[in-house]
């Protein structure tokens, strides 16, 4: 079958399902990536199709009045997704109704799932969520887009809803964009928008060793584990000569987070490092960390290895311990990995998955970027590296996950959407 996959936000949104894509072709499916264009060497490069989306959102969050000045502010947060989604609504309607021509069938991620409600609607075509994150309202915990509470039961509840209400504000002028394209009723509010995905067959590609799947979700959404994306990855020569010249390094990266103050968080890094003289590999990304003083701390003997971006898979095992940001594509890794980690949380999910490391014993309590330092830094990455018991921990999480089989699950939640007879959406 033709299926587009489509899948939209920072590298960590669209990894998963470039993974997902390729065992959808392992399994005998015509499959293509509908991303925008700065993911065009990732999708080809994993032997696939490409369609573009005009408009490079990795851009735009790296802006200083982006992802930097939303840090711990989910009502900020949304409110820049609300201005980049107004801008660039015209271009994504337009670019992913073309994208989706020929189709027989559309999987989506969280950022494209209106869209594609209304796309498989108005062409009568199955289409399956996937969610990176467990996001379907429960009891058991509160929605993991907001700051972590400690609420369960109908209060817990509430906070998922309350946050779809915010979502679709952020995501209604794109999906009201398509909706008049293609001749359709725009929907009202936020309650029609998510009752419209509410029959939609879905899977949460998360571990349930990490998030057991919660008992009051509905029958149609599965828990089936993470999905990693394992291309061959050849690290640069002299990453590997790094890494192996002496004990195992601790990582220290933030991903696609911009920090207000990537100076300062550089500077804590070098310094918590060289009290535990621990040499380090670390990735600047898209400059949560500023190079200056690191470069610096080598020149003048420390031991870093200093790049812009490392490849996980073939890092992460063989690492002490991992610092990062605890978005879900770098928690899942790490975890997988089985070493320890240290959170240092920006926004959003971001908390929520150091909660759940710190609860499965595989860290620490997270450090948040607006409160790091040297000493807490040194203080929370000493404990990572020398408690015992919780670097066991890791082991087993590690094994556990490596173990759940969760692209398999994927699949098997896409083939059986395709292949039921009253698997298409109906035009409403």
């Amino acid at each position: 079958m033709r299926i587009a996959v489509l899948a939209y936000g920072s590298q960590g949104d669209v990894r998963p399902f470039v993974a997902l894509g390729v065992a959808l072709r392992a399994a005998g499916h015509d499959v293509w990536i509908v991303t925008d264009t700065g993911f065009r060497p990732m999708v080809e490069a994993a032997g696939l199709g490409y369609q573009s989306v005009q408009g490079d959102v990795q851009a735009l969050l790296k802006q200083r009045d982006g992802l930097s000045a939303v840090t711990g502010n989910p009502l900020r947060a949304l409110r820049l997704m609300r201005r980049l989604t107004r801008e660039l609504a015209p271009v994504w309607a337009r670019d992913t109704l073309a994208a989706c021509d020929g189709a027989e069938a559309l999987v989506a991620g969280n950022a494209a799932a209106f869209m594609a409600a209304a796309i498989a609607g108005q062409r009568c075509l199955p289409l399956v969520q996937g969610w990176l994150q467990p996001i379907a309202p429960t009891g058991d915990f509160t929605s993991p887009l907001v700051p972590p509470l400690r609420l369960s039961g109908g209060a817990a509840r509430l906070t998922h809803h309350l946050f779809r209400r915010l979502v679709w504000l952020a995501a209604r002028t794109a999906a009201h964009e398509l909706r008049d394209r293609i001749g359709l009723p725009r929907w009202p509010g936020a309650t029609a928008a998510w009752a419209a995905l509410e029959t939609v067959p879905a899977f949460c590609a998360v571990s349930p060793t990490l998030v057991p799947r919660p008992a009051d979700w509905r029958p149609t959404a599965a828990m089936t584990g993470f999905l990693f994306l394992d291309a061959a990855q050849e690290p640069d020569p002299a990453l590997r000569a790094f890494v192996e010249a002496a004990e195992p390094p601790v990582y220290l990266g933030f991903g696609s987070m911009v920090a207000r103050h990537p100076v300062q968080a550089a500077e804590a890094c070098v310094a918590a490092l060289r009290r535990l003289e621990r040499r380090a590999v670390v990735a600047t990304g898209w400059g949560g960390l500023d190079p200056a003083p690191l470069l610096a701390a080598r020149d003048r003997g420390m031991q870093l290895h200093v790049t812009e971006a490392v490849p996980h898979t073939w890092l992460l095992p063989r690492v002490a311990a991992c610092v990062h940001h605890g978005g879900a594509g770098t928690t899942a890794a790490a975890a997988r990995a089985g070493v320890p980690s240290v959170v240092v949380p920006f926004l959003g999910d971001q908390f929520f998955w150091a909660a759940r490391l710190l609860a499965a014993g595989a860290a620490p309590p997270p450090v948040p970027i607006r409160r790091l330092t040297a000493g807490r830094l040194e203080t929370a990455l000493a404990q990572a590296l020398g408690n015992a018991a919780m670097r066991d921990r890791a082991a087993v999480l590690g094994q556990a996950i490596r173990s759940e089989g969760g692209m398999a699950g994927a699949v098997a939640v896409v083939e059986q959407a395709i292949t039921r007879p009253d698997g298409a959406l109906r035009r409403d």
